[in-house]
């Protein structure tokens, strides 16, 4: 608008190039002509000067609109535009869009228009490229917020400071914790003491910024807030796509340590059995494996042996 009531010019107008959808789109007008249109009014890109502003990246100037077969009106129903200037919106060789200004008079523009009109494109192809970078940017976190929450395992990601950014809902189910218990705290605040003293995470986090590569350790264990004892492996990651990060997984472990351990103690329990030869010991001792404490811990246990003679479990 300040282009227009300031040169006198009709009409002007802001296209932005969709070279995937073939068109140039509308994105901000001032003027009675194009204004009917309507912001979003959509133009093909192969037509008239807008395809060859696009083609060359160059300023056109349409000095008479009669007798130039490149002008193209679009509302030919309204007052006659005579001359028309088309700039394109340029990012080195990249044309981004077109900042279209048209007037009621034949040879409505000189070189100063001209110039004008450049050093205008040339700022708003700046801003274009910034929403631009701005839209992918929001477009970006999106994305990387979903595939966090989807994340099996508790996760958060903490600023060059160590205070948390970003707390997965797996995180705050495995802990109980509400987000405004986690957000904005130091890390130290957040994690069980225990967690933080057994896995060495403070030094991890220097092994981190200092060699920039992934830190591992496994099978952690520590005591969480409930006191209970839990098993975890713990995984630190640099990201530096916007700013600084620290990603944080944490995996409980604690499941799988337990069937290991199982695991093993069958096979010594299989190991041990090879050694007895009287059946009566050997099922007393089957007995105190699955109910004793430091074996499988259930509370009771019985076995049967199959009598065939009375078909029967004795």
């Amino acid at each position: 608008r300040a282009i227009q009531s300031h040169f006198g010019y009709y009409d002007v107008a802001m296209y932005e190039v969709d070279e995937p959808a073939g068109v140039f789109r509308l994105r901000a007008q001032a003027g009675h002509r194009r204004g009917a249109l309507g912001v979003g009014y959509e133009q093909p890109i192969e037509v008239a000067v807008f395809a060859e502003v696009l083609r060359t990246a160059n300023t056109y100037v349409v000095d008479d609109t009669t007798a130039d077969d490149l002008y193209f009106n679009p509302s030919p129903d309204v007052t006659t535009v005579r001359s028309e200037l088309c700039v394109p919106l340029r990012l080195g060789p990249r044309v981004l869009g077109v900042l279209d200004v048209e007037s009621l008079q034949v040879h409505g523009f000189d070189r100063l228009d001209g110039a004008a009109m450049e050093a205008l494109a040339g700022l708003l192809a700046r801003c274009m490229q910034a929403d631009e970078s701005l839209r992918q940017t929001r477009m970006l976190q999106s994305l990387r917020q979903h595939i966090m929450e989807a994340v099996p395992s508790a996760l958060l990601l903490l600023d060059d400071d160590l205070h948390v950014q970003f707390v997965n809902k797996r995180y705050l189910q495995f802990y109980g914790q509400r987000p405004d218990e986690v957000l904005g705290r130091h890390c130290t605040e957040v994690f069980p003491p225990s967690l933080i003293a057994e896995s060495g995470f403070l030094s991890l986090v220097d092994r981190l910024k200092d060699d920039l590569e992934p830190q591992d350790v496994r099978e952690v264990r520590y005591i969480d807030f409930a006191n209970q004892e839990r098993v975890a492996d713990v995984r630190l990651r640099l990201v530096t796509e916007y700013q600084t990060n620290i990603v944080v997984m944490l995996h409980d472990a604690t499941a799988r340590m337990a069937r290991l351990y199982q695991l093993q103690l069958l096979r010594e329990i299989g190991q041990e059995m090879q050694r007895f030869r009287d059946l009566e010991e050997l099922l007393r001792a089957i007995l105190t494996c699955i109910t004793a404490g430091p074996g499988f811990g259930f509370n009771r246990a019985a076995l049967f042996m199959l009598d065939r003679d009375a078909n029967t479990l004795v």
